[in-house]
């Protein structure tokens, strides 16, 4: 951050009785990583790295820093820097990696998330495909199958919600990828665009 601001904000912080923070943005975690995120945000906003007047960051220094680092950009605040600690101390944040943290998808009355997604599936080989060939059928009603015993029926369902949104508004979204880009039940969905 620019001294003068610091200045700034650190008067501000003594007028009106408020603690101080020494933060950093942080876009990515090391400072090499600057061209990676600069690439990134070119493949984002659609343009090139030789694009003079393409969306990009005026320095390198959005990266994850260290104590020491922090401590020279805000050694003339020691109580920013002693705040920033107290906060991170209070923070505690543990994750459960033994199970699946999804929101839950709201289905039509009547419906349940197997059933909503078996309609949407089946309305979607229509319009793919047609006439639904045994072929079409079989693996269908597999990869179905192995779906709702692994409890994924509202995982397709919500990126089924989130692509459909984006395509209504003109949100460009890519021919498909993930662990279920070669899935008949995506391609039926239009979560992908290639036929498996």
């Amino acid at each position: 951050m620019e001294p003068l601001l610091n200045k700034k904000l650190a008067a501000l912080s003594k007028e009106l009785g408020l603690g101080l923070v020494a933060t950093n943005d942080v876009h990515y975690i090391n400072k090499e990583d600057a061209e990676y995120h600069d690439i990134l945000l070119c493949i984002q906003t659609g343009k090139t790295v030789e694009d003079e007047n393409r969306m990009s960051f005026p320095t390198k220094e959005f990266y994850f820093k260290s104590q020491e680092e922090m401590e020279l950009i805000f050694g003339e605040y020691p109580e920013a820097l002693e705040n920033t600690v107290k906060i991170a101390e209070r923070c505690e944040v543990e994750f459960d990696f033994s199970k699946y943290f999804l929101p839950e998808y709201q289905v039509p009355e009547g419906e349940t998330l197997a059933s909503y997604l078996e309609k949407l599936c089946r309305e979607g080989l229509v319009r793919r495909y047609g006439e639904i060939t045994p072929e079409i059928e079989e693996r269908f009603v597999y990869e179905l199958g192995v779906i709702k015993e692994m409890g994924f029926p509202g995982y397709f369902l919500i990126v089924w919600d989130m692509v459909n949104y984006a395509k209504v508004h003109g949100i460009m979204v890519g021919p498909g990828r993930g662990s279920a880009a070669g899935s008949i039940v995506s391609y039926s969905l239009g979560i992908l665009e290639i036929d498996p």
